[in-house]
């Protein structure tokens, strides 16, 4: 099971990598639109990695890429009660406006960049609901405050050029 866990997560975090260093390289509307496909496959694979057997009872039919309704009944069971609603609606506007770029024929890199972050606000606040009881607060694992599109591609840029770089 831990396994799978991790692969799922891992697989959410390459997604999330992958749809930040698309963003910084993206020029024209399609680029854009790309963006928002790429969030829709990080979405996917959020969405499998909190699909777990409990979660699979409450959605019999559930396909295992219908994230948008995974990650509602995700919401809605994990945070249920009236102390909860804004927390709900945040969490479902960003989901959301996470999908909605893939279908703007003319998305431009303001629209991209917000979907991006959107998607980034939505992995990690199911990260800190799904890991709330394996991790201490103090343990789970995060980005730095200082994370951001530009910062993660000029690292990923820095690591892949790293051997070849002349100095």
């Amino acid at each position: 099971m831990q396994s799978l866990i991790s692969n799922e997560w891992h697989r959410v975090d390459q997604n999330l990598h992958s749809l930040r260093r698309q963003l910084q390289v993206s020029h024209a509307e399609e680029d854009f639109q790309g963006v928002g496909v790429l969030s829709r496959e990080t979405i996917i694979s959020l969405g499998q990695a909190v699909l777990d057997d409990s979660l699979k009872a409450r959605l019999p039919s559930i396909s295992p890429t219908d994230a948008e309704e995974i990650l509602s009944k995700y919401f809605e069971v994990r945070l249920a009660g009236a102390s909860n609603e804004e927390l709900r609606a945040y969490a479902k506007s960003c989901l959301r406006l996470s999908l909605a770029l893939q279908h703007m024929r003319n998305a431009s890199y303001i629209e991209a960049e917000l979907c991006t972050e959107s998607c980034a606000h939505l992995v990690m606040l199911v990260r800190i609901l799904y890991f709330e009881q394996t991790y201490p607060p103090n343990e789970r694992l995060r980005h730095s405050t200082s994370a951001s599109a530009e910062s993660e591609f000029i690292t990923s840029w820095m690591f892949a050029h790293f051997d070849s770089h002349p100095v």
